[in-house]
């Protein structure tokens, strides 16, 4: 009975995921940490049906035609899925099958598979590459493909990889000090050959990491490389006014306050109280001091003069699938039409006051990135190259030549846009 159990928790689970819910948020609901009966935690389990669910959605096509009923068809796809992976055993699932569903035939795992394996002969290029590479909604897949055309591929199989970096907090620690402690708890990682201060973990457990004193004692803190590329386009100086909008959890705004050394002026702004009661404690233990933290929508609030200002509003996420592939679950066309204009709204308040923005969203997506930027450049505002780096913005677009792109597969990170907009004189 605990299979069944299990099987429909992760249903039920899926379906939460698909309404919008956080992961994290439905294995509390659901009171699941681990599943006996797969033997593995809850939430691998999870991601890993996010990542396939294409091919969940293909076998739930094959039982329909096979006749398991439809209150059942669901988690029996989901049983069938891990038999294919060798978690769960055939003649158990048809057993559980069959009390619930009468007339379904024999050997209907067997044959559903077989079907299966057939169907994935025939796939066109772009449903394979969804199949084996990644899953994520045709209709984006699709999006993307016309955007990257044949670096789609190497994207795909990008992003079944997660890459692991690691910031170094100069405030408290040595770079060196830090590479010795990691490598004597049995961790490999290398310098990055564009940021002196972040670490690749080449091999190591994040779990494990998270753990270790470095992480616990705020002396590093996982963060993706992309992100600390967005805070030094920013091209801080000693006594900066900054302000960091939609600031919380904190990640960029303690490198702001490492890379400024307490000579500047940090004001971090967000709509959530939670988010920045957990961004004072973030803040506390990376030793960084004297940032004022303000409660407001960053649509409406009044204008704060600021020498420079991180613009990274909520947004679609498509960039860190590799990192949450339930993403993909949740996604939903309307979804960026919903983040394009919180975006634009954002941008267009904070333009007002604002002598040097820097925006950036982790999406590969257009509308969020290119076409917002575009809607900025007038008399008052110029695009500014933030750095140099090989990857331009999507053709098609006026800022295209002066924002950054980057991409898990060539980039080895997440997917981001960075823009930086000056005032003109």
């Amino acid at each position: 009975m605990k299979t069944f159990s299990d099987l429909m928790d992760l249903v039920d689970a899926i379906e939460m995921l698909r309404e919008g819910y956080d992961p994290y948020y439905i294995r509390r609901r659901l009171g699941k940490a681990y599943l006996e009966a797969l033997g593995m935690p809850f939430l691998k389990a999870l991601r890993d049906i996010s990542r396939d669910w294409f091919r969940i959605c293909l076998l739930r096509k094959i039982l329909a035609r096979l006749g398991v009923p439809l209150h059942v068809i669901t988690w029996a796809a989901v049983g069938v899925y891990f038999v294919k992976k060798g978690l769960l055993n055939e003649d158990e699932l048809c057993e559980l099958v069959k009390r619930r569903a009468y007339f379904v035939k024999e050997n209907f795992v067997r044959e559903a598979l077989e079907i299966y394996d057939d169907l994935v002969k025939r796939l066109s290029e772009v449903e394979e590459i969804a199949l084996y590479e990644h899953y994520m909604p045709r209709w984006l897949l699709m999006k993307l493909k016309n955007l990257m055309r044949e670096d789609i591929i190497a994207l795909c199989r990008a992003l079944r990889r997660k890459r692991l970096w690691i910031r170094v907090n100069t405030l408290k620690a040595e770079i060196n000090e830090v590479i010795k402690e990691l490598e004597g708890e049995g961790f490999i990682v290398e310098e990055d050959k564009d940021i002196d201060f972040v670490l690749k973990v080449v091999r190591g457990d994040e779990e494990k990491l998270r753990r270790s004193r470095v992480i616990s004692e705020g002396l590093c803190f996982i963060q993706d490389k992309g992100s600390v590329l967005v805070v030094l386009a920013m091209d801080l100086e000693p006594g900066n006014l900054v302000v960091d909008y939609c600031a919380a959890p904190g990640m960029k705004t303690t490198l702001i306050a490492q890379l400024l050394e307490g000579k500047g002026t940090i004001i971090a702004v967000d709509i959530s109280r939670k988010r920045l009661m957990k961004m004072k404690r973030i803040l506390r233990m990376a030793g960084a001091k004297d940032i004022q933290l303000l409660l407001a929508d960053s649509r409406k609030l009044s204008m704060i003069k600021a020498e420079k200002a991180l613009v990274d509003p909520p947004c679609t996420s498509t960039g860190a699938l590799s990192k949450d592939p339930s993403i993909a679950l949740r996604l939903k066309r309307r979804h960026i039409r919903r983040y394009s204009r919180i975006q634009r709204d954002i941008m267009r308040n904070i333009m007002r006051s604002a002598e040097s923005v820097v925006y950036s969203v982790c999406s590969f997506l257009p509308e969020e990135g290119e076409a917002i930027i575009d809607q900025f450049i007038n008399q008052e505002a110029r695009p500014v190259k933030p750095f140099e780096w090989p990857h331009r913005g999507w053709p098609g677009y006026r800022c295209s030549p002066f924002v950054i792109r980057l991409h898990p597969h060539l980039d080895e990170c997440n997917g981001f846009f960075i823009a930086k907009l000056s005032k003109r004189s």
